[in-house]
């Protein structure tokens, strides 16, 4: 069952519920349930994404790894490859999370904040995460 503690009802009704556990004695494994990110959420990570890659290959900036027989190897960003050598390891690193269906609203907006800090610091452009308030 999911309470939503901010109503009033709810809050009532969940009162209850852990009384009726505690006369009982049960063991009883509580868990918050936090907001995951939308769909519109997941839309503007893969538009940002691309935008990134945008701004990069407009800088000339392109992505080196090893390749065929350990050859360096250097590619234009793609949105695919900001997603995975930029969005992701941030990601990880802040809340060791692999998959954007794991991330909280919250934590979506954490994660595109030092990008958009990064952006604006490197290449003087001013990329805001894609969201109905900056939408033109």
């Amino acid at each position: 069952m999911i309470y939503d503690l901010s109503n009033i009802e709810d809050k009532t009704r969940f009162k209850t519920k852990v009384a009726t556990f505690i006369s009982k004695g049960v063991n009883v494994e509580l868990k918050e349930k936090r907001k995951i990110r939308t769909l519109q959420q997941n839309k503007a990570i893969h538009l940002y994404c691309e935008m990134i890659a945008e701004v990069l290959n407009d800088f000339g900036v392109t992505h080196k790894f090893r390749g065929i027989r350990g050859k360096e190897l250097e590619v234009r960003f793609t949105k695919t490859l900001v997603k995975e050598v930029i969005w992701r390891p941030i990601q990880m690193s802040l809340f060791d999370k692999k998959s954007t269906t794991e991330l909280t609203t919250k934590e979506v907006t954490e994660i595109a904040e030092p990008l958009e800090k990064f952006i604006a610091e490197n290449y003087a452009i001013d990329l805001p995460f894609p969201s109905e308030e900056n939408k033109q």
